[in-house]
């Protein structure tokens, strides 16, 4: 890939002819490849990327993943342990492609990726009623590739949720719970986590985005609260607590929650520990 944007002397973007395709087949190499090595991740690394992607369901990240898979990643810290970092969450909230609300960058969405012939094509579809920040999860949420613009990059954070069976009875739960990298335990943490979140703490977040819309509009020159109508703090409040509700059933509910965080208490009290800075600023 490198060495054809080099003898091109043009951006990936700007390839045609036989040099676009055989950027665009080294790039679908390279992604199934990246496919088979989120596969080879030990659970306890699986667990970190499914977070991330149970968090980008919540605020509705179309970019977790981009073409290139990238934008998100795992590492070891200096003690051994398992973290993921995301970045780029420019297509959060309301927000979709190019500056865009969702609601109208479902073109956008879909050409821009048709539009460069140097990029494989898609072998998802992203569905246009998909293309919105609505309060409600669809009962199949956790897994539907449908909902994101490049769906099929997602492929590995789903594939072991697809196997969590939510109306699964109380003694199935916690026996799946015995299991600390198994995705019930990795569900019911997120569930806790989530679950931790009430209105107080998100509402400084919302004044933030609303605030961060606000400038965005006098920015470009749209119609005043173009952009800041759709991130007024109440709705927007009221819109992240539902979607939390949605997920936190999806995920097995609040029972599910606190009986993870009372089989791994130690556990439960570090996530309490880490949320803490980000919930205690809200309600000084």
């Amino acid at each position: 890939m490198a060495e054809l944007v080099a003898s091109n002397g043009v951006p990936f973007h700007a390839l045609s002819g036989d040099a676009a395709k055989g950027y665009a087949d080294a790039l679908a190499r390279r992604n199934a490849m990246r496919h088979q090595l989120c596969h080879a991740l030990p659970d306890v690394y699986q667990c970190a990327l499914e977070r991330h992607y149970i968090a980008a369901l919540w605020l509705g990240n179309w970019d977790l993943c981009n073409v290139f898979m990238e934008n998100i990643g795992v590492w070891r810290d200096k003690n051994d342990l398992p973290y993921a970092m995301s970045l780029d969450f420019d297509a959060c909230l309301h927000l979709g492609f190019q500056g865009l609300t969702k609601d109208k960058s479902y073109d956008a969405a879909v050409g821009q990726r048709n539009a460069v012939p140097s990029l494989p094509a898609l072998t998802s579809t992203f569905r246009r009623d998909a293309a919105d920040f609505s309060a409600a999860l669809a009962p199949n949420s956790l897994t539907d590739l449908s909902q994101f613009p490049y769906g099929d990059q997602y492929a590995p954070f789903v594939r072991r949720l697809k196997g969590l069976a939510c109306e699964a009875s109380n003694k199935t739960v916690q026996d799946e719970l015995k299991n600390p990298v198994g995705v019930r335990a990795l569900a019911a943490e997120m569930a806790y986590r989530l679950g931790r979140i009430s209105a107080l703490d998100i509402r400084p977040w919302a004044q933030s985005a609303h605030a961060v819309a606000r400038a965005g509009d006098a920015a470009c020159g749209a119609s005043p609260g173009a952009a800041a109508a759709c991130c007024e703090p109440d709705a927007l409040v009221t819109r992240l607590l539902a979607r939390r509700d949605h997920l936190v059933e999806r995920l097995g509910g609040t029972w599910a929650a606190q009986t993870w965080a009372h089989m791994y208490d130690t556990r439960a009290r570090a996530v309490d520990a880490r949320q803490a800075p980000f919930l205690c600023a809200g309600r000084r």
